[in-house]
């Protein structure tokens, strides 16, 4: 309608700003809108906004707790027993962060103790329990879409949720945060994920 010239672009920048300031969990000027709604009229098919929508919309979240994470030393010893730990324990959650410097595993409490012995002595960092998985499952359409991560984290953030890590394998994407956090965090996403809906007609 905006294109074709049918719409008041001011009028639909006030009836929007509601809906815009509950995307984006803070307040938003009716200008700010305004300025986008005269972006996308001369965009064409639209622009990254509305393709970060899409995806969000034909995504589906899950939530694990119960978690645990330990921060260890790189080497070559660290390297393989990281490696044979992810083989024997294809079938529960087990996520392997590679830095510089250190590996981050990401594991279910229960085989800590396992973890503990894998590892090479002396080799841990830092360790923390008490942690959940918020996983968004995305359609493929996720890896040439730029902002839909930054739009998931900036929800978590609006809504006082820390996140502890975030891990991008493909159409997942992981993000621990404290299990206490963990119903918000779902809450918060899931709300993301149902506006985009809403806006998608999905």
């Amino acid at each position: 309608m905006l294109r074709e010239g049918l719409a008041n672009a001011s009028a639909v920048a006030r009836s929007l700003r509601p809906r815009v300031e509950s995307l984006v969990g803070a307040p938003v000027g009716e200008e700010a809108v305004l300025a986008a709604l005269k972006r996308m009229r001369g965009s064409g098919e639209g622009g990254t906004g509305q393709q970060i929508a899409r995806v969000l919309a034909a995504s589906r979240l899950d939530l694990k707790t119960g978690l645990g994470k330990m921060v260890i030393r790189r080497s070559q010893q660290a390297a393989d027993a990281v490696g044979e730990l992810a083989a024997r324990h294809r079938r529960i959650f087990l996520q392997v962060l590679q830095g510089i410097s250190s590996y981050t595993i990401v594991y279910e409490s229960r085989i800590r103790d396992e973890v503990a012995r894998a590892v090479p002595p002396g080799s841990a960092i830092d360790e923390s329990s008490g942690l959940a998985a918020l996983t968004v499952v995305s359609p493929p359409e996720i890896s040439n879409t730029p902002g839909v991560v930054s739009a998931i984290l900036q929800r978590l953030a609006s809504r006082g949720v820390n996140v502890e890590e975030v891990v991008s394998c493909h159409t997942d994407t992981i993000v621990i945060v404290r299990s206490e956090e963990g119903g918000r965090a779902f809450d918060a996403v899931q709300e993301l994920i149902s506006e985009c809906r809403s806006l998608t007609g999905a």
